[in-house]
């Protein structure tokens, strides 16, 4: 097939062009694309005496289009994998990035909102049924005295998450696709097998967490399992990568509900304050074994080991390598999205650590006060009625929040083993295609949903116990994780220009080097009561 200049230029504007079709260009039409049709296509085509009809293809892989927009928005064609870097000579770009022809007009905002999406959505399913429990416990526990620990994981989650997108736009590959071509097919699938371990823990916690919150507005466990199942099957089966990601931040945004809670409890601003530096109370407790020292650097370490969830980097590289609106002059717009999921995720974080200490402190009930420990969700809502209208409306907006903060991370979590599934085996894995022409993506996402249900129905309470073994895996593997994020960022595989290097690299190295020390002191936590 020959591209001309005409028709890379009439190519319509991605978001006309149903990402269906452009699997198919990418996968079947354009593999014929080479450095002699990109060249051929630069000649100038003969003036024909007489107008004529344009000659038909003799295959169309797309059967219909609708119509483009106007020529300022981006316009794209997707080539097949594994094609030689293609030069331009006009005004389209060529990029090699997910093997695509790109020709680009001048975007508006909104166009460069619509790029965001991967790094808000995993973001806020950070902000998940557990992590917002360990914030709560927090508060709880020790007033204000951890939140300054909250404001300073904000750029390490920024910076953890920002190599994912750097690693997706400049090879298109997901991290098991990397480890897969890097070390070898069966490291790819050693690593699967570890992914689908994690996803199906965390899988677990999540649907214990949504099963805790509606119970308390009457719904069983079964029944919750049941439809938290069917919802999230729908959604993957029902609608495209775009559609997947607007309801999963919508499903996260619910638990946006909680930041007006810093207000709603009216903490003492001063006490806050001093408290962001002042830990004397911890060192001088009279119960060291329940507010004091070991206690605190317990619950210190548990939030700083949470923050760099390793399924958390591996959705957000495979699901920035499937929006293929993405290109690699997109990494600016994609750290933007970074930065915004990051400050969100914790200001929910702080938000409960605020509103939990600040009950606490204004509790009449002993059984309340600050440095009683919180135990599950309901305890939550008995400490936040007073501010939130009664015992009905309390129940309907935690509950609201926190099915809304583990759905959107229960959606992450398969999604994350689905690719990964996909990826070890290097099978398609478009949430494009139909479950016929990509089985083992749907495989690895339906058997990561299917299997957290089934073991939290028969588990029930004692779920939560089975959790605590999988969050000591992520604690002893994500060092590891995090080393590998940091070598693949740093080496050849990306350009001098997008490489982690200098300073930067040595930052990142430090950061991590200091998570990583956190995360592994943090395991006497989880046997901590």
């Amino acid at each position: 097939m020959t591209i001309s200049a005409n028709s890379v230029g009439n190519v319509e504007d991605h978001d006309d062009v149903t990402e269906r079709d452009s699997i198919i260009v990418r996968d079947q039409e354009l593999h014929s694309v080479t450095p002699t049709d990109a060249k051929t296509s630069a000649e100038p085509a003969p003036t024909p005496s007489a107008p004529t009809e344009p000659d038909e293809p003799e295959s169309e892989p797309i059967q219909s289009r609708r119509s483009h927009k106007s020529s300022s928005s981006s316009q794209r064609l997707f080539t097949g994998g594994a094609q030689p870097l293609l030069e331009s000579q006009g005004s389209g770009q060529f990029s090699d990035n997910n093997s695509l022809i790109e020709v680009r007009g001048e975007r508006t905002f909104w166009d460069r909102v619509k790029l965001m999406g991967p790094g808000i959505m995993v973001c806020l399913a950070d902000t998940d049924g557990p992590c917002l429990i360990t914030a709560a416990q927090s508060g709880a526990l020790f007033q204000y005295q951890l939140l300054l620990a909250q404001i300073l994981l904000v750029p390490v989650l920024y910076m953890a998450q920002e190599l994912t997108a750097r690693l997706a736009l400049f090879t298109g590959k997901g991290m098991t696709e990397m480890i897969r071509e890097r070390y070898g097919i069966n490291a790819g699938y050693v690593f699967c097998a570890y992914v689908t371990l994690i996803c199906m823990g965390a899988m677990i916690s999540e649907i214990v967490c949504v099963a805790q919150a509606a119970a308390m507005l009457g719904v069983p466990l079964v029944i919750s399992a049941f439809l938290t199942v069917a919802l999230l099957s729908a959604i993957v089966v029902m609608g495209g990568y775009k559609t997947v990601e607007k309801i999963g931040v919508m499903m996260g945004a619910t638990q946006l509900i909680f930041i007006p809670l810093i207000f709603l409890t009216k903490p003492n601003w001063g006490i806050l304050w001093d408290q962001l530096w002042d830990y004397s109370d911890v060192i001088d407790a009279k119960d060291q074994n329940l507010n004091g020292l070991a206690p605190f650097g317990f619950m210190l370490s548990a939030n700083i080991g949470a923050v760099i969830m390793p399924w958390m980097l591996f959705y957000q590289q495979s699901a920035t390598c499937n929006k293929k609106s993405l290109t690699k002059s997109d990494l600016e717009i994609a750290r933007v999205d970074t930065a915004i999921g990051s400050v969100l995720t914790q200001l929910v974080m702080s938000a409960f650590v605020i509103s939990i200490a600040a009950a606490a402190a204004n509790s009449k009930n002993p059984a309340y006060g600050t440095g009683q420990r919180l135990h599950d969700i309901p305890e939550i809502v008995d400490r936040l009625e007073g501010y939130l209208g009664g015992d009905l409306a309390a129940r309907w907006i935690i509950s609201i929040g926190m099915i809304g903060a583990s759905l959107v991370a229960a959606l992450v979590v398969s999604l994350c083993g689905a690719w990964c599934f996909a990826e070890a085996f290097g099978e398609p894995r478009s949430l494009e295609m139909s479950v016929k022409d990509a089985p083992f993506f749907y495989s690895g996402y339906f058997l990561t949903l299917i299997f957290g249900a089934v073991v939290t129905i028969v588990l029930g309470r004692d779920a939560v116990e089975f959790n605590i073994y999988i969050q000591i895996v992520n604690a002893i593997t994500m060092p590891v994780i995090v080393a590998l994020l940091t070598l693949f960022a740093a080496s050849e595989m990306l350009p001098d220009h997008i490489r982690l290097q200098g300073w930067y690299l040595y930052l990142c190295i430090g950061t991590f080097g200091i998570v990583s020390i956190f995360s592994l002191v943090s395991i006497p936590t989880l046997f901590y009561d």
